[in-house]
């Protein structure tokens, strides 16, 4: 099967957006290019992060981060961290933070982080005082 179609997807792109994790952890073989950009801006991260859902898939999303994501792409027109907030997920919010995500970046729908507000990502548990260092060090 020809995986590499139109609209530019890769295996690993569609592993993610399928929501295929075991295919996925399978075609991540160290050395793995995880960056691949679609014809729609998409990576492999992003898709996962699309589809990700509160306190799923964490030994996958670690891979990522531990792997060298690119955390300060602009994927499908947004940030990494404003795809991440759709998921509610403390635990993956504050892990974007402390790996460095861009958590003011204005995405193609004219919003950033705070658009989304700090009181939502403080209602969910993440650390306003995190959030507040980050700022400063931007």
């Amino acid at each position: 099967m020809d995986v590499n179609t139109k609209d530019g997807k890769g295996r690993i792109n569609y592993a993610t957006y399928s929501k295929q994790h075991e295919i996925t952890q399978i075609l991540l073989q160290p050395g793995s290019e995880i960056d691949t950009v679609d014809n729609y801006g998409g990576t492999p991260f992003c898709y996962l992060l699309l589809k990700h859902e509160s306190g799923q898939n964490k030994t996958l999303l670690d891979f990522f981060l531990n792997n060298n994501v690119n955390l300060k792409i602009n994927a499908c027109g947004e940030s990494i961290f404003n795809h991440a907030l759709t998921s509610r997920d403390k635990w993956l919010l504050e892990k974007l933070i402390s790996k460095g995500a861009d958590i003011g970046r204005q995405g193609v729908l004219l919003h950033n982080p705070f658009d989304h507000s700090i009181a939502e990502l403080v209602k969910i548990g993440v650390d306003k005082e995190k959030i507040i260092l980050i700022l400063m060090s931007n």
